[in-house]
C-alpha cells in the first residue's frame, strides 16, 4: 500500500471515529436527560404515595378524637379534631399539586376532597348531637355507620390511587433502569472510540511527519521560486500603481473642474431666473401706462384723432396686451423652479374637476365633450399639477378643427415599478390628455415644448407659445417626461410621466 493510500486511510479512520464520538456525546447527553427525568419521576411516584397515605393517617386520626371526645367529654380532642381538619386541606393541596401531571389522578384527588368533606360533616354532625341535652344515654350508632360507609369509600379511593401509583412507579422504575443501562452503554463506547480517535491520531501524526521531511525540499524550492513571482508582480504592481495614481489625480482635476462647472451654471441659472424675474416686473409697469394712456385717449379724444387714429390706437392696444401676456408667461415659466411648493399627496380626479371648472365656459362655447377616465393619486406639487392640466386641456380645446365638436380625454393609470442594478424601482404615473383637433406633424415635436415656439400664426389660434414650455418646465421640476402622439387632422396625445412618489429630495 503506497503512502498516500495510508494517508487517506487515516484520514477517513480518524474522521469516522470523530463523528462516532460527535454521535455518542448527543447519545450520552440524551440518556443521562432521560436518566435524570427517569429518577425524578420515581420520586415523583413516591412523594404522591406518601402523600395519600398520610392524608389518609390523618383522616383516622380524625375519627379517633372524635370518638375520644364521645367517651371522654374533653375538650382538647376537639382541638385536635380542627387541626386535623386544617392539616387535611393542605394534604390535598398538596396531593392536588403532585398529580398536575396525571388528569384522571386529578379526578381521583377531587372525588376524594368531596369524600373527606363529607366525612368532617358527619364527624361535624356527630359532635353536634352529642352537646344536645337528652334526658338519658345518646346513641350514636347511626352517626357512626354513616361514617363507616364514608370512610369505607375513602378507603377504597385511597387504594385505587396507591394502586395507579405503584403501576407508574414500576414502569417509571424500568425506564429508569433502561436509561441507566444507556448511559453505562454510552459511556463505555465513547472510552472505546476515544482510544481508538487515539490511535488513528498517532498514526496519522506518524505519517504527516514522514510526508513533512519529504516535502521539505519541495518546499524550499517553491518558496525561491515564489520569491522571484513575488519580486516580478511586485515590479509590475509599482507600474500599475504609478499609473493608477496618475489616473486618480486626473480623475479628481476632472471632478473638481465639473464641480466647479456645475456651481458656475447653477450661479447662471440663478442669475437669469432673477433676471428674467426683475425684467418682467420692471416691463409690467409701462405697459401699465401705455394701456392706461390708451384707454384713456380712446375714450376721451375717439372722435378728434380719426378712424385710422383709431385703428393705430386698436393695435396699440392690442400689442400692449399681447406684450403683458407674453411677460406673464414668462414670469410663470420661471417661477416653476423658484416659486414651488413643497410635494404633498395629490388627486388627479379631483384636479381635473377643478380645471374643468375653471373652463366651463370654453367648454360650453366650443360644445366639447370632456371624458375623464379613472386617475390615481400621486405626490406632487398641487398648484403645478394644476397648471399643468389647464395647459394641456386649453390647447385641447383651442386647436379644434373647424365644424368639428372637440372630444377629448384624460386618462392615467400607475405604471409598473422598474428595478435595475443601480437602483430600485418607483412607481411612476402616466397621465394622457388625447383630442380630435388639427394635430401636428411630429418633427416639430421638440419645438412645441420650446419657449415662444408657434406652429401657427397669432391670427389663427391665440396665445404666447409659452403653454407648452411650461408645461415641461413643471414636468421635468418633478423628474418627469413628456412627449406627444400626433399627425394633422388626427388629433394629438400628450403623454406625461411622473413619479407615484417622490423618493429624491424638492428641487428648487
Amino acid at each position: 500500500m503506497t503512502d498516500l493510500s495510508i494517508s487517506k486511510a487515516a484520514r477517513m479512520a480518524f474522521a469516522f471515529t470523530f463523528i462516532g464520538l460527535l454521535v455518542n456525546a448527543a447519545v450520552g447527553c440524551w440518556t443521562t436527560d432521560e436518566l435524570a427525568r427517569s429518577a425524578h419521576w420515581v420520586e415523583h411516584t413516591h412523594q404522591v404515595i406518601a402523600a395519600l397515605e398520610r392524608a389518609f393517617s390523618t383522616l383516622k386520626d380524625s375519627e379517633t378524637s372524635v370518638r375520644a371526645y364521645l367517651l371522654t367529654g374533653q375538650q382538647e380532642y376537639l382541638a385536635s379534631l380542627e387541626s386535623a381538619k386544617a392539616t387535611m386541606t393542605a394534604q390535598l393541596n398538596a396531593i392536588d399539586h403532585l398529580l398536575v401531571d396525571n388528569p384522571a389522578q386529578q379526578q381521583n384527588e377531587k372525588r376524594l376532597a368531596q369524600l373527606v368533606d363529607k366525612r368532617f360533616e358527619s364527624l361535624a354532625q356527630t359532635m353536634q348531637a352529642a352537646h344536645a341535652k337528652t334526658d338519658g344515654p345518646r346513641d350514636y350508632s347511626a352517626e357512626i355507620a354513616k361514617g363507616t360507609q364514608v370512610m369505607n369509600e375513602v378507603r377504597g379511593l385511597v387504594d385505587a390511587m396507591t394502586k395507579e401509583e405503584e403501576r407508574l412507579l414500576v414502569d417509571r422504575s424500568q425506564t429508569e433502569e433502561r436509561s441507566q443501562f444507556l448511559a453505562v452503554l454510552s459511556s463505555l463506547l465513547g472510552l472505546l472510540l476515544g482510544v481508538a480517535m487515539v490511535g488513528t491520531s498517532v498514526l496519522f501524526a506518524m505519517r504527516e511527519v514522514g510526508a513533512r521531511g519529504q516535502s521539505a525540499a519541495a518546499l524550499a524550492r517553491l518558496n525561491e521560486e515564489l520569491e522571484q513571482r513575488v519580486a516580478l508582480r511586485t515590479r509590475e504592481l509599482s507600474t500599475i500603481n504609478d499609473r493608477l495614481s496618475r489616473e486618480v489625480v486626473e480623475r479628481r482635476r476632472a471632478e473638481h473642474a465639473a464641480q466647479e462647472m456645475a456651481a458656475n451654471l447653477q450661479r447662471s441659472n440663478q442669475e437669469l431666473e432673477r433676471f428674467a424675474s426683475v425684467a418682467s416686473h420692471d416691463l409690467q409697469e409701462p405697459l401699465r401706462k401705455i394701456q392706461a394712456f390708451g384707454d384713456r385717449l380712446r375714450s376721451k379724444l375717439s372722435g378728434a384723432i380719426g378712424e385710422q387714429g383709431r385703428d393705430y390706437l386698436t393695435r396699440m392696444l392690442n400689442s400692449a396686451d399681447r406684450m403683458r401676456q407674453l411677460i406673464d408667461d414668462l414670469l410663470a415659466f420661471s417661477r416653476v423652479s423658484t416659486k414651488g411648493r413643497s410635494f404633498v399627496a395629490v388627486d388627479l380626479g379631483s384636479l381635473v374637476s377643478e380645471v374643468l371648472g375653471d373652463l366651463e365656459t370654453r367648454v360650453q362655447d366650443s360644445g366639447a365633450t370632456v371624458q375623464v377616465g379613472d386617475l390615481p393619486s400621486i405626490v406632487a406639487d398641487p398648484m403645478q399639477i394644476r397648471q399643468l392640466l389647464q395647459n394641456l386641456v386649453g390647447n385641447a380645446l383651442k386647436f379644434r378643427r373647424p365644424d368639428v365638436r372637440p372630444i377629448v380625454n384624460v386618462e392615467g393609470r400607475i405604471l409598473p415599478a422598474e428595478t435595475t442594478e443601480d437602483e430600485p424601482g418607483w412607481s411612476r404615473c402616466e397621465l394622457r390628455v388625447s383630442d380630435n383637433g388639427i394635430g401636428f406633424e411630429e418633427h416639430y415635436l421638440d419645438r412645441i415644448f420650446e419657449v415662444f415656439q408657434r406652429l401657427h400664426g397669432r391670427s389663427e389660434y391665440e396665445g404666447t407659445g409659452m403653454g407648452l414650455a411650461i408645461c415641461r418646465r413643471i414636468v421635468e421640476r418633478h423628474g418627469g417626461a413628456i412627449t406627444a402622439r400626433s399627425s394633422p387632422g388626427n388629433g394629438s396625445t400628450f403623454i406625461v410621466t411622473l413619479p407615484a412618489s417622490q423618493s429624491f429630495a424638492e428641487i428648487s
